[in-house]
């Protein structure tokens, strides 16, 4: 992918989230909560270029096609920039926390990180980390592809396995049929992998999620819905990334 230099300035137009994807107050009430809890407007509002767009297009593009983020060297070359000028703008997206950059070395860009983590996603030929519930789940919408998620209960470590149809944008099955979605409203705080990320979990019923909630987190405001609420949330947040 190589784009053109000129008129990268402006501020790209406002696509995320894509609200349309939304059916219910509850899911609503959690995009918004995401959007404020991870500093939506700081990180994507007036200030943000469309060379800061096309930067983090970039490095999730590599990630969906080679399962890997690229070097900061490569993301010069996608994009025809100077390395420079690419290593400018990767710092950039890390101060805004839109990709995870340690010294020097992208590490993640959400959904994705390179970080073990409970969420595999099963993208394209590739297995891949994604950050949190709501993460995994806007993968396929993203690609427009079909994904399968293995997880796990965040209480009791019980597997759960998740598949889309309709190119990322519906369940076609979810097992156990009662998992659900906690989206936890802990602070950003600037790094949403390491904070807010960790309160955006699965459960397989709602039994650990009572249990996990009141031995961890008992003050911790947020949203409990269903897998196909959580699928929506995702969609919302992610499937408008390359629009």
């Amino acid at each position: 992918m190589t784009i053109a230099t000129d008129d990268l300035t402006d501020t790209p137009p406002t696509r995320i989230p894509d609200r349309s994807a939304i059916t219910t107050a509850e899911t609503g009430a959690a995009l918004d909560a995401i959007m404020t809890a991870f500093g939506a407007e700081t990180a994507m509002g007036p200030t943000f270029t469309t060379q800061l767009d096309k930067t983090r297009q970039a490095v999730l593009a590599h990630f969906g096609k080679t399962g890997q983020p690229p070097s900061a060297d490569q993301v010069a070359k996608d994009l025809g920039l100077a390395p420079e000028k690419a290593a400018e703008t990767l710092a950039e997206l890390s101060h805004r926390d839109l990709v995870r950059v340690d010294d020097g070395t992208i590490t993640g860009a959400y959904p994705f990180t390179t970080h073990q983590t409970a969420h595999t996603v099963h993208l394209g030929g590739h297995d891949l980390h994604a950050m949190c519930a709501v993460d995994a789940l806007g993968t396929g919408a993203m690609f427009d592809t079909d994904v399968v998620i293995d997880t796990q209960c965040k209480h009791c470590e019980a597997p759960i396995h998740i598949a889309t149809t309709d190119n990322g944008t519906r369940l076609d099955s979810v097992a156990p049929g009662g998992a659900l979605v906690w989206s936890g409203m802990a602070p950003a705080n600037g790094n949403s992998e390491e904070n807010l990320c960790t309160t955006i979990t699965f459960f397989d019923r709602q039994e650990c999620l009572d249990n996990w909630r009141g031995e961890n987190h008992p003050d911790v405001k947020g949203h409990n819905f269903t897998m196909a609420e959580g699928l929506e949330v995702g969609r919302a947040l992610f499937g408008p990334t390359f629009d």
